[in-house]
C-alpha cells in the first residue's frame, strides 16, 4: 500500500504543470496560475480551458474535471491510479520515521489549505454577492438592448442585472515592494447573472462584456501588451453543483424549498411543484428556448458551460479522429458520470427535463456530454430529452436566422 508521504514525493518530483507540457498542454501564466489548453480535451474554441492553481492541482471547464497530478495521468492517458503512479516514475520507499513526520506535516498543510481556501470562498462570495445587489436592472439599459439585439424578446421575469462599469482583471502587476496585485485591463458595461445551488442560495456569478455601440454583440476585450483575444466572460464564486440563472421564478421556487434534492416534492407559493425543467449551457441559448415556450410549460435555468451541464465524468475515452501533436488521441470526459462529484441540483419532484444543447461544441464531446447528462439526471418516471440543434451553431444563432427551425417547445 502506498503511503501518503510517498504519494506526495511523487508529486513535488512531478509538479503538475511539467506533466501536462509532456502531455501536451500549451500553458500562459495568468497571474497566480496556470492556464492554457487541456492535455485530455485540447483547446477548440477556447485555449483557456485548463487551470493550474497555487496549491499545484488542475482543474478543466470543458472535462468538468480536476484533482492532482495522479489524476491528470489517470485522465490523460486512460491509465489506472496505480498505472498512473508507475508512468510517473512510481513511488519510491521512505523510512518509516521519515514517512510519519512527513504525513503530519501534511495533515497540518492539508488542514490549513483547506480553511484558507474556505475563507477565501466565502470572502469571494460576499464580494460578488455585493456587486451582485449594487447592479442595477436591466431594463432600458445597455443589457436589454444586448438581448433584443440577439432576438430576445420575451423579457419578462429574467433575472440578469447591468453592471455599467465592470472591472475586467487579467493576470497581475507587481509593485516596486514586490506586492502583487490584479493587473485592470478593462473597464466596461457587462450583464450579469447569479450562480445559486440547489437551496436558492447565491454561489457566484456570471459576467458577459457586452457592445453597447453594437446592440447584440459581445465586447472585444484584447490584452494592452500582447493584443491576444481574450474571453467576454467570467464566471466567479463557485458553479459545480449550482445553477446559473436566467429566470426570476425558478430561483423563488428554490429559495422557498431548502432541501430542494429531498423526496418530497418542491411546491411553489401557488401549490404547484418544479415538474418541467430546461437548463442549457449558457444565457443565451436558454433564453432562446425559453422565448419559444408561450405557455411557459417549463422553469428555465442554465449551467455556465457544458461541463457543469453533465457533471464529471468517470474516466475519459480517446477521441475517434481528434489527434494531439504527438500522434495519439485526444481523449474527452465519457458517458458514465462520476455519482460523487455534483452535477446540477436537479430536484427530485422534476418529471420531465429538457437539456438544451449547443451545436457549436465539438459534436463528439458533446454526445457524450449529453448522454452523460441524461445518465447522471435519470430517475424512474423522469423523462429526458435534448433539443435538436443543427451543427455549427447554436440555438441563439437558430433564433436569429442562421439555420435550422426556430426553437421551441413541444407540447
Amino acid at each position: 500500500m502506498l503511503s501518503e508521504a510517498a504519494l506526495a514525493d511523487l508529486r513535488v518530483r512531478n509538479p503538475v504543470a511539467d506533466v501536462a507540457v509532456r502531455l501536451g498542454a500549451v500553458l500562459k501564466r495568468r497571474g497566480r496560475t496556470l492556464m492554457g489548453t487541456c492535455p485530455m480535451c485540447g483547446g477548440g474554441r477556447s485555449a483557456l480551458r485548463f487551470e493550474i492553481k497555487r496549491d499545484d492541482a488542475w482543474a478543466c471547464a470543458v472535462c468538468a474535471d480536476g484533482g492532482d497530478v495522479i489524476r491528470l495521468v489517470e485522465r490523460a492517458q486512460g491509465l489506472s491510479f496505480l498505472k498512473a503512479v508507475e508512468w510517473l516514475g512510481g513511488a519510491q520507499d521512505i523510512d518509516p520515521e521519515e514517512a510519519a513526520r512527513r504525513e503530519r506535516e501534511l495533515a497540518a498543510r492539508r488542514a490549513k489549505r483547506e480553511a484558507d481556501s474556505a475563507r477565501y470562498r466565502e470572502e469571494e462570495r460576499a464580494r460578488l454577492y455585493r456587486m451582485w445587489r449594487e447592479a442595477q436592472d436591466f431594463w432600458s439599459t445597455p443589457v436589454e438592448a444586448y438581448l433584443r439585439g440577439r432576438d430576445i424578446f420575451a423579457l419578462d421575469g429574467v433575472i440578469v442585472k447591468f453592471d455599467p462599469a465592470a472591472r475586467y482583471y487579467d493576470g497581475e502587476i507587481v509593485d516596486e515592494r514586490g506586492r502583487k496585485r490584479p493587473r485592470l485591463i478593462f473597464t466596461g458595461p457587462a450583464m450579469l447573472a447569479p450562480f445559486v445551488d440547489g437551496g436558492g442560495k447565491f454561489r457566484g456569478l456570471h459576467q458577459t462584456w457586452i457592445d453597447p455601440e453594437n446592440p447584440g454583440e459581445k465586447a472585444t476585450i484584447a490584452d494592452p501588451e500582447t493584443g491576444e483575444i481574450l474571453p467576454s466572460k467570467k464566471m466567479r464564486g463557485s458553479k459545480a453543483g449550482c445553477f446559473l440563472l436566467v429566470d426570476r421564478v425558478f430561483w423563488a421556487a428554490l429559495s422557498a424549498n431548502p432541501h430542494p434534492a429531498s423526496s418530497g416534492g418542491h411546491p411553489l407559493p401557488g401549490g404547484e411543484g418544479i415538474l418541467r425543467l430546461a437548463s442549457g449551457e449558457g444565457i443565451e441559448t436558454t433564453l432562446s428556448v425559453r422565448q419559444g415556450d408561450a405557455d411557459r410549460k417549463f422553469f428555465y435555468a442554465a449551467a455556465g458551460d457544458l461541463g457543469n451541464l453533465a457533471g464529471p465524468a468517470v474516466e475519459s475515452v480517446p477521441h475517434p479522429t481528434l489527434k494531439r501533436a504527438n500522434g495519439r488521441p485526444e481523449r474527452v470526459p465519457g458517458p458514465e458520470p462520476d455519482l460523487s462529484r455534483p452535477g446540477l441540483p436537479i430536484p427530485d419532484s422534476v418529471e420531465e427535463l429538457l437539456l438544451i444543447r449547443d451545436g457549436d461544441s465539438e459534436p463528439f464531446l458533446t454526445a457524450l456530454a449529453m448522454e452523460r447528462a441524461s445518465r447522471r439526471y435519470a430517475r424512474p418516471g423522469r423523462l429526458i430529452g435534448a433539443t435538436p440543434t443543427p451543427e455549427g451553431v447554436d440555438l441563439n444563432d437558430v433564433l436569429r436566422g442562421k439555420g435550422g427551425e426556430r426553437p421551441g417547445v413541444a407540447s
